[in-house]
């Protein structure tokens, strides 16, 4: 497997990344597109668009009460990694 590899399941792009640096991508559009360009998400459609490729953004997981919705978000990124 090369660095950002790209694969194609069940008609959603996962891309798959070994690289240092390749969280810093999503941490852009998780934390500073909101925060700085937040008109670039005010309409719905944009905003369910980047939920279609980063199921959880929007959504703060850090709180314990939120553990069962990370552990169905991650699910399919564990079975395809084969880390479950």
């Amino acid at each position: 497997m090369s660095r950002g590899s790209l694969f194609i399941r069940s008609g959603r792009a996962e891309l798959l990344v070994a690289s240092p640096g390749a969280p810093l991508p999503v941490h852009i559009i998780t934390q500073v597109i909101p925060s700085g360009l937040p008109h670039l998400l005010a309409a719905t459609p944009r905003r369910a668009r980047m939920q279609g490729i980063i199921p959880r953004f929007g959504i703060d997981l850090r709180p314990t009460d939120q553990a069962v919705r990370y552990a169905g978000l991650t699910a399919p990124s564990r079975t395809t990694l084969r880390l479950a």
